[in-house]
């Protein structure tokens, strides 16, 4: 159970194919990181790497980046990616790379397409319980997906019905881009799914107000620290400014500390905050929130993936 308060937690991500953005842990403290399966596989996710082979003779992704801390290994990929992958090679990953914790399989869920997701999250409930066998050494974090309320909520009690009490939902797919419509729609469902653990995470967030948005979450995952700095941007108290040299960590560095401090500006909440601000009962969402321009429900998440 949550205790009365707790502390806000930024959890980095590293993109492992690149050293820059390693040992985040050096510049602000984090006792987590979280590592991007899809830097293991191709493109088509039909097969692994040779950043995986490196990262199997070094006996796992703690020795291989040298963190003593916790490691999660995320699900969240391209589409085309997510086709390829069978539980199969996830289950692998897993057992090679050997994470505290994964997430469980990610899935095509989009607004407005609800038979589509009602297939996909069949697909991966099925292939969660075959990961859930084969990987007893590491923990599963419930990636809860669907189209609407309706799927939310059930996705995330499928979940929980196989003991899983740490939740994510990335509300990057919503925020990449989205809406303003979209994104009170990713801050309704992530609502609803933070009532239902003992933890809970939002990935794909950076900016001051995206943190804001989701002041209710435990923890916030990003990779905006590197995105910006790839952009050529450096971020000063929240505001962008020009790198005119050679992207360096030191520049990604500056940028993961300027978040971390979004992020402490944060209150602690916990069950007090879901007593007095308990989530809006409603069986299904205000009709004027469901008003959405069809072009803007199909998120072009390879975009928001890095």
């Amino acid at each position: 159970m949550k205790s009365a308060v707790r502390k806000k937690f930024l959890v980095p991500i590293i993109k492992l194919p690149e050293k820059r953005t390693w040992r985040p842990w050096g510049a602000i403290e984090c006792d987590s990181v979280i590592v991007n399966a899809h830097n293991l596989l191709s493109g088509t996710g039909l097969m692994t790497n040779k950043l995986f082979e490196r990262v199997k003779e070094a006996g796992g992704l703690h020795d291989y980046i040298g963190f003593d801390g916790k490691v999660i290994l995320s699900s969240i990929m391209p589409d085309k990616t997510i086709f390829g992958l069978t539980p199969e090679r996830y289950a692998e990953l897993i057992k090679v790379c050997k994470p505290d914790f994964y997430f469980t399989p990610d899935a095509e869920t989009y607004l407005g397409f609800t038979n589509l997701s009602e297939l996909e999250i069949a697909r991966i409930e099925k292939e969660f319980l075959y990961i859930l066998d084969s990987c007893p050494e590491s923990i599963p974090i419930g990636l809860v997906k669907g189209s609407n309320l309706e799927q939310v909520r059930s996705h995330a009690d499928f979940l929980s019905s196989k003991g899983v009490d740490y939740f994510v939902f990335h509300v990057g797919d919503y925020l990449c881009r989205g809406t303003m419509n979209s994104s009170s729609t990713a801050r309704f469902f992530a609502r609803e799914i933070s009532c239902r653990g003992c933890r809970f995470m939002v990935y794909g967030v950076g900016s001051r107000k995206q943190i804001r948005l989701f002041s209710f979450a435990d923890e916030f995952a990003t990779q905006s620290h590197y995105v910006q700095a790839f952009y050529g941007k450096r971020l000063e108290n929240g505001r962008p400014v020009k790198i005119r040299h050679e992207v360096t960590r030191a520049d990604i560095m500056q940028n993961l500390v300027d978040v971390q401090k979004n992020v402490e500006k944060v209150e602690p909440t916990g069950l007090i905050f879901k007593w007095l601000f308990p989530i809006e009962n409603n069986s299904v969402m205000p009709k004027e929130k469901l008003l959405l321009n069809q072009k803007s429900l199909i998120i072009k998440r390879d975009a928001c993936v890095a």
